[in-house]
């Protein structure tokens, strides 16, 4: 059999599912992506076990018969994505490999078989709502930078979907800091649905560009999104996420209200000279100044002085790692910042004046 394709359908459809296939495998089918050739249609399928991404693609084919292979992810897409804009790509199937042909160009790629490749065992759906695209992106972007990295606390290694009737808020924590980001949605129960942390971050690439209704369902340990021609399949996380309102501070006594790009500039610089393990960075609070101090294990030192609006009558100094700053600066859009705190052993609440859809707590270190 062969089939037609265009690489303009082709290599998008590529990039959908190839993210999700991890470059080592304990099983090298695992590092392939099922194609499966069924009408004028060609789905393909990628998965690492956890998550699983299908999509499809128009095709031309010369006739009807049903088939499937797996062919390495890395090598297609990269033969893929060295072909011209606008090639006209051949594939031949014949037994154990496949003949790519485009132009002048020939390639021959061994394949596996079809019926070898696993698949995430789910039960139907016990939940389901809509999202707009967008929106779910927006959230997700404006949080997932805080979740954990192989926390032995393995809760804290995603991100929770927190709906409410009336509400969805994001959430994630690594134990250090939090960010928080929520909107308006109407959906007909409450749930919580903690997503792995890799998860997220494929979620994130295959929205983009998106801008339609967004259907996620949910089942026994597991979440699913349908985002058009595309199915993305997660397991879930099997523990509870920490009581994260206990975490926000509330009613602090002390405001200040800065510039956001002067004074992640400045953060950025102290940065340089921080330490290169604890990141600390000291923020001294006086009315109408702030002053920003680094010093190293080599006794080197950064200094900055910004002009904020202080409220506070008494100097307040407290540490923090800078690094958690600046992620949070990045996050913020805003011209303004506003950080609110109690005192030098306080956290620190940061956030749009404009917005109060999103807020994001940094805890204080020693230094």
């Amino acid at each position: 059999m062969t089939i037609t394709v265009y690489r303009e359908f082709l290599f998008p459809a590529l990039l959908k599912v190839v993210g999700v296939v991890e470059k080592k495998q304990t099983l090298p089918i695992l590092g392939n992506i099922l194609f499966k050739i069924k009408d004028e249609k060609m789905l393909l399928i990628g998965t690492d076990s956890e998550i699983e991404i299908r999509t499809t693609t128009d095709i031309e084919r010369d006739d009807d018969t049903e088939i499937a292979f797996t062919v390495s992810a890395r090598k297609f897409h990269d033969i893929s994505k060295a072909l011209p804009e606008n090639a006209q790509i051949h594939i031949t199937i014949d037994d154990e490999r496949i003949i790519i042909r485009s132009g002048r160009s020939r390639f021959s790629l061994g394949t596996l078989p079809a019926e070898d490749f696993p698949s995430l065992e789910i039960t139907p759906a016990d939940y389901s709502f809509t999202v707009e695209a967008n929106f779910l992106k927006r959230l997700l972007k404006h949080t997932h930078f805080s979740m954990g990295y192989q926390d032995v606390r393995y809760c804290l290694n995603g991100l929770l979907l927190d709906l409410t009737s009336e509400r969805l808020r994001c959430v994630a924590t690594d134990g250090h800091r939090l960010a928080l980001s929520e909107g308006p949605i109407t959906c007909e129960q409450e749930r919580q649905i903690l997503l792995p942390r890799k998860a997220v971050q494929e979620l994130i690439r295959v929205l983009d560009n998106y801008e339609h209704e967004v259907t996620v369902e949910t089942s026994l340990g597991f979440c699913r999104f349908k985002i058009g021609e595309t199915i993305f399949t997660t397991k879930l996380i099997d523990g509870q996420f920490p009581n994260y309102q206990r975490v926000i501070p509330k009613n602090m006594e002390n405001t200040a209200t800065f510039a956001r790009k002067p004074f992640k500039e400045a953060m950025l610089r102290s940065a340089i000279l921080s330490p290169e393990k604890q990141n600390g960075i000291k923020l001294t609070f006086t009315p109408g100044e702030l002053q920003m101090e680094a010093t190293n294990t080599e006794q080197e030192d950064a200094f900055e002085e910004l002009e904020i609006e202080y409220n506070g009558d008494e100097e307040v100094t407290i540490g923090f790692n800078v690094v958690y700053f600046i992620d949070v600066l990045n996050a913020l859009d805003c011209e303004n910042v506003v950080m609110e705190f109690e005192n030098s052993s306080s956290s620190a609440l940061l956030r749009d004046p404009d917005d109060n859809d999103r807020l994001y707590v940094v805890m204080p270190m020693r230094l």
